[in-house]
């Protein structure tokens, strides 16, 4: 009776495996002219033989799993010149906005104070002695120093603003990460 359960046992598990491999066959029918889809073909191999009776019996084919067909290079290729375009595309938006702060037009900015200190030391230097020159050169250098302690400060805040973003980000990251883990278990 055992040989008889042993057959089915191994005809079961063949026409599981062949089920298995139809339906990826659905799947690829299915998505053949779905742009962006891989075909996938199923790894059949033989399961481990059992040992009874001082005797190996055959336990019948079992799926390994399933190889997606892809060009692996162009795969390669894309998602480094997607990772490419967003690491610029970030760039790009944390300079513009960086560039801000040192614009000509930003009335109190660094760049103003440092043109008006400039223009006071010019001015002082055609009359050394002239008290008022004098203080009109320490008035414009404290107007430069609380403009760059401004935008340190402000840039500081960006600063600090990015990488709570980023540990954000990262936070949902890992915990996509973790699904997948345990989708792949």
């Amino acid at each position: 009776m055992s040989n008889l359960f042993s057959t089915l046992h191994v005809g079961s598990s063949g026409l599981r495996t062949s089920s298995s491999l139809m339906h990826a066959t659905g799947q690829n029918v299915a998505n053949a002219n779905t742009e962006g889809y891989s075909r996938r073909s199923g790894r059949v191999v033989n399961a481990d033989p059992v040992r009874r009776y001082g005797h190996q019996f055959g336990e019948g084919a079992k799926l390994d799993g399933f190889t997606r067909h892809a060009d692996t290079l162009i795969d390669e290729r894309l998602m480094r010149s997607i990772g490419d375009e967003a690491r610029a595309k970030t760039g790009y938006q944390t300079l513009y906005h960086i560039e801000s702060y040192f614009s000509v037009d930003v009335p109190n900015g660094p760049a103003a104070a440092l043109d008006d200190f400039f223009d006071s030391l010019t001015e002082l230097a055609t009359d050394p002695s002239d008290r008022a020159l004098r203080e009109t050169v320490l008035s414009s250098g404290d107007r430069l120093s609380q403009s760059v302690q401004r935008t340190a400060q402000a840039l500081q805040d960006r600063i600090d603003g990015i990488v709570d973003e980023l540990d954000a980000t990262m936070s949902s990251v890992n915990d996509k990460l973790t699904a997948i883990a345990k989708l792949n278990d």
